[in-house]
């Protein structure tokens, strides 16, 4: 990916760009799991769409 060769490259990456993958990919699920969150307290009716966005702004 980096055209780091002299690292050791391990599934076509180098360490740090796994590293980099990683955490994106940890970011991603954990942005998943909020909006699954908020999604379901909407549904029940404990907040209204604008407390919703003055949250997340």
């Amino acid at each position: 990916i980096c055209g780091n060769e002299s690292l050791r490259i391990v599934d076509g990456m180098c360490p740090s760009c796994r590293f980099e993958a990683e955490a994106k990919r940890e970011e991603k699920k954990g942005d998943a799991r909020m909006r699954r969150y908020y999604r379901r307290r909407l549904r029940e009716g404990r907040i209204t769409l604008a407390q919703l966005r003055e949250g997340r702004l």
